[in-house]
């Protein structure tokens, strides 16, 4: 807040303009990619567990024949269990849909409009904005038409090919991260995009969600550097 009250208050050139603005919308992209993350991680791991429970309940001894009387309440209680571990996955579902649109939120309401704004500052970071735009864009849009048909061969297709423009996307990420080292000299988003390009490997992808958090620090860290009051 107190930041936000500096940039209402001091008078920037048109460059330094964009590159605030750039970095605010950075920081907000990382934070809500954050919180994807989390949420994401939560309802995956979350409901495989629930599905992994009830399938192992199912696996249990079966009742003798014939059942004895005080097995009689046994159907009564398999089906309140049933009930429960159904409600518990439909809750892990809504908490993995939640995540999903904070995280087009992310990419679209603030990673895009900060590459454009980057772009405007310097056309040398026009490349990695481009990566971007090209990679999450159609990456994200082929992605939920693949997962909407995937009960047929093509939604499977579809999302072999999202999976690799959303590659092209995170690398024109780290590139992003690099250039701005290039820029205002910052070894924390040099970090930060080299553990983007690790996580391109599908085994490290907890890697991409460290480098949100170092972006999402250093942006702060960086805005606070060149949003403060020039004196003359």
């Amino acid at each position: 807040m107190e930041l936000e009250m500096v940039l209402q208050l001091t008078t920037y050139t048109g460059s330094q303009e964009h590159l605030i603005s750039a970095l605010i919308k950075l920081r907000g992209a990382a934070l809500l990619m954050i919180i994807a993350t989390l949420l994401i991680t939560v309802g995956i791991f979350a409901g495989v567990f629930s599905v992994w429970a009830i399938w192992t309940a199912s696996m249990t001894a079966p009742v003798p024949h014939p059942m004895p009387p005080e097995a009689a309440v046994l159907p009564a209680r398999v089906d309140s269990a049933a009930a429960l571990s159904l409600a518990t996955i439909v809750v892990l579902i809504v908490i993995g849909i939640a995540g999903f649109v904070l995280a087009l939120i992310a990419v679209y309401g603030k990673l895009l409009p900060a590459a454009e704004d980057f772009t405007k500052y310097s056309h040398e970071f026009s490349t990695s904005a481009s990566l971007i735009k090209i990679g999450y864009i159609v990456g994200l849009i082929l992605g939920v038409v693949g997962a909407l048909t995937l009960i047929f061969v093509v939604g499977a297709f579809l999302l072999i090919v999202a999976w690799i423009f959303l590659i092209i996307g995170k690398i024109g990420l780290a590139i992003l991260c690099f250039k701005i080292n290039d820029k205002l000299k910052s070894g924390i988003l040099v970090a930060a995009g080299i553990l983007f390009i690790l996580s391109l490997i599908p085994a490290l992808q907890i890697l991409s969600f460290i480098g949100w958090i170092l972006v999402y620090i250093e942006a702060g860290s960086l805005l606070s550097r060149v949003a403060a009051p020039q004196t003359t």
